[in-house]
């Protein structure tokens, strides 16, 4: 059995890494003050039933718009090159309605970066008009920052765009194995503003595709859906590929 290739994150331009800055690497992150939702909670009387559906209906909001949000921000960070080290390492875009747009560095390293946007119509938008939107809040919130500050995001627009040649499509290879023959078992990922899909496709040596399976489609997706789905591929023969789950060992079996 041929060692599993390395996954993305793993590989680097160069082999010596000794002189690598994790703040080259830039994370981002999007949330939704949702101030109409948290008014509805302060005007509630304390312990009553209307607080509770309205806290209950503002922390769904929330979490709604970051598993959206989600979908677009790992596609822009995949995409991101090398920079020079900023004072950040990761961009916090903070959508509020109103709002002033404004930005401050936090003390762990965290850029913040406060638009003035109601993000609430994407809830109920299509799959490609929440994408469409929420790359254009990120280029948006890439200019205020270097409007109030000496930081150049111009990489960072540049990974927008590149989301856009692409047709917004966060799909990505996980990890493949090869087997003694030359087959080729390749884990795909598919990660759309409402579900995420695990495949695994089987290649002949000559590049035919020969065997393709849904291992995973998981709709919502939460936060911990990487840690719980995704794994290694193997083969345990030349007609049967293996795709084992790290957290809990389970094995799912593509067969020929």
């Amino acid at each position: 059995m041929v060692a599993s290739e390395p996954k993305w994150w793993e590989k680097h331009d160069e082999d010596d890494l000794s002189g690598f800055d994790p703040y080259s690497l830039t994370a981002i992150g999007m949330e939704w003050l949702d101030d109409t939702g948290r008014e509805s909670i302060e005007h509630s009387a304390p312990h009553s039933l209307q607080r509770a559906q309205a806290l209950a209906a503002w922390l769904e909001h929330r979490y709604a718009f970051r598993m959206i949000a989600d979908c677009m921000t790992s596609m822009v960070e995949r995409l991101l090159k090398h920079t020079p080290s900023n004072d950040f390492w990761k961009i916090w875009v903070v959508c509020g309605s109103p709002t002033t747009q404004t930005i401050r560095v936090t003390e762990p390293g965290e850029l913040v970066v406060q638009l003035d946007y109601d993000p609430s119509a994407l809830l109920h938008a299509s799959d490609l008009e929440r994408k469409r939107a929420l790359i254009d809040l990120i280029e948006a919130a890439s200019r205020v920052a270097e409007r109030q500050s000496d930081t150049d995001l111009s990489n960072l627009r540049k990974a927008c765009a590149e989301v856009r040649e692409q047709g917004y499509r966060n799909e990505w290879i996980w990890g493949e194995a090869i087997s003694p023959n030359g087959r080729i078992a390749r884990i795909v990922v598919s990660h759309d503003t409402i579900s995420l899909k695990i495949y695994a496709l089987i290649f002949e040596p000559d590049g035919a595709l020969i065997a393709k399976k849904l291992l995973i489609d998981e709709r919502p997706y939460g936060s911990d859906v990487w840690h719980r789905h995704l794994g290694d591929i193997r083969w345990d023969s030349e007609e049967r590929a293996v795709f084992v789950n790290n957290h809990d060992g389970r094995e799912l079996y593509i067969d020929i």
